[in-house]
C-alpha cells in the first residue's frame, strides 16, 4: 500500500500479551505536526471468528489524507477466545494508544473509532462503554481521552439478537447475560459520542433494525447522529455509487462534529 507523502507506518506492535498470544497493531502516522492529531482506530470484521487487520489496510488512507493517525487493530477471534476476548482487545489498545499518545503526537480528546460489520459492533462498544467497566481489568490504564465520533459500517448493536447466529458465545455459560453486557445499544445515554452509521435495508447478516434502533435511541436523546440507508444494499460491498457518495456525507459529519475544515 502506498502510503501519503512523509507518512510512516509502524507494524506489528504489541499492545497487549494473553499467554501466548500477542495482540499486534499497525500503526500509520502522518508527518509529524506540531500540534498532536486525531486518532482513528480500525477493527476489520468478521463475525468475531475471522479476519485480519491486513484486510481492511487500505482504509487507513482517507484518514492519513487528513493528517490523522491510524491503528488498525488485531484482535482475539473464536479459535483463540470466545466474547468477551475481543471486547477486551479492543480496550486495551485504545487504552495502550491513550497511554502512548504523548510518544506518538496522539491527541487522547480527539480519538475517532471504526470498522465493519463485528468490527463495528467493537468501534461501537469501546467508544460507548463507561470508563469504568468489567472489560479493562487486563489493559494499561492510559489516562483519560474522549472519543469525538464513531464511525459504525453495519455494525452489530444488540447483541443478545445475534446469539442465534453466532459461535462468539461458545461454551460461554452466561449468553445472555453476557451478550447484554456487549451490546452497544444498552450503553446509549445523553452523553453517547456523535455516531454515524451505514447499513443497507437488505442485510441478511446484520439486520437494518439494528442500525434503526441506535438511531432513533440517539435521537431521543438528542445525541448527534446519523443513519446512511444503502437502498437494497446487502452486508457492505456498496456500489461505487454509494461509496462516493457516502464519503461526501461523512465528510460533512465530520466536519460539523469539528474533526475537519471545510477545505479539507
Amino acid at each position: 500500500m502506498d502510503l501519503p507523502e512523509g507518512c510512516t507506518v509502524q507494524s506489528n506492535v504489541v499492545y497487549k500479551t494473553v499467554d501466548e498470544w500477542k495482540g499486534l497493531l499497525d500503526l500509520y502516522l502522518p508527518p509529524k505536526r506540531s500540534t498532536p492529531v486525531p486518532l482513528v482506530l480500525m477493527f476489520h470484521g468478521g463475525g468475531w471468528n475471522h479476519g485480519k487487520k491486513e484486510d481492511i489496510q487500505r482504509g487507513a488512507l482517507p484518514y492519513l489524507k487528513y493528517g490523522w493517525a491510524v491503528a488498525n487493530v488485531e484482535y482475539r477471534l473464536l479459535e483463540t477466545a470466545p466474547a468477551p476476548a475481543a471486547v477486551e482487545d479492543a480496550r486495551c489498545a485504545l487504552l495502550w494508544l491513550v497511554d502512548h499518545a504523548k510518544a506518538f503526537n496522539i491527541d487522547s480528546k480527539r480519538i475517532i473509532t471504526t470498522g465493519s460489520s463485528s468490527g463495528g459492533h467493537l468501534a461501537l462498544i469501546i467508544g460507548l462503554l463507561p470508563s469504568e467497566n468489567p472489560f479493562d481489568k487486563d489493559c494499561v490504564h492510559g489516562g483519560s481521552y474522549t472519543i469525538a465520533v464513531i464511525i459504525n459500517n453495519y455494525g452489530v448493536t444488540d447483541v443478545v439478537q445475534a446469539l442465534k447466529k453466532t459461535h462468539w458465545f461458545d461454551g460461554v455459560t452466561n449468553k445472555v447475560e453476557l451478550a447484554a453486557a456487549l451490546s452497544p445499544l444498552n450503553y446509549v445515554s445523553g452523553n453517547s459520542p456523535p455516531i454515524i452509521s451505514i447499513h443497507g435495508d437488505e442485510d441478511p447478516i446484520v439486520p437494518y433494525q439494528q442500525a434503526v434502533r441506535l438511531h432513533k435511541a440517539l435521537d431521543s436523546l438528542k445525541v448527534k447522529n446519523m443513519l446512511y440507508t444503502v437502498r437494497g444494499g446487502k452486508h457492505g460491498k456498496f456500489d461505487n455509487n454509494e461509496k462516493r457518495q457516502y464519503a461526501e456525507v461523512l465528510k460533512i459529519f465530520l466536519t460539523e462534529v469539528g474533526l475537519l475544515k471545510m477545505q479539507e
